[in-house]
């Protein structure tokens, strides 16, 4: 089996991965896993583990960026992906 990767250095400006790191996200038990989830629909962002300003600007800043490598990486899942 191959896997394709591609490695972006520097791909989150400073600030943006100053503000991912600082996120105060409620810590999982033991053998349990914490999920956050966020949907952007007609421009009314829903779920938990960030501000909805910070969910409208993420999906500005590196949504199109993370498409194109996606479909550069395996077209076949651009395909299936749904927004």
């Amino acid at each position: 089996m191959s896997i394709n990767i591609e490695i972006i250095d520097n791909f989150l400006s400073a600030e943006d991965l100053k503000e991912l790191q600082s996120l105060d996200l409620k810590e999982a038990k033991d053998k349990e896993m914490s999920v956050h989830v966020q949907k952007i629909e007609s421009d009314q962002v829903s779920g938990s583990g960030m501000s909805k300003e910070s969910v409208k600007k993420f999906h500005q800043t590196y949504h199109s960026v993370a498409i194109n490598i996606l479909n550069k990486l395996n077209s076949k899942k651009t395909n299936l992906y749904e927004y």
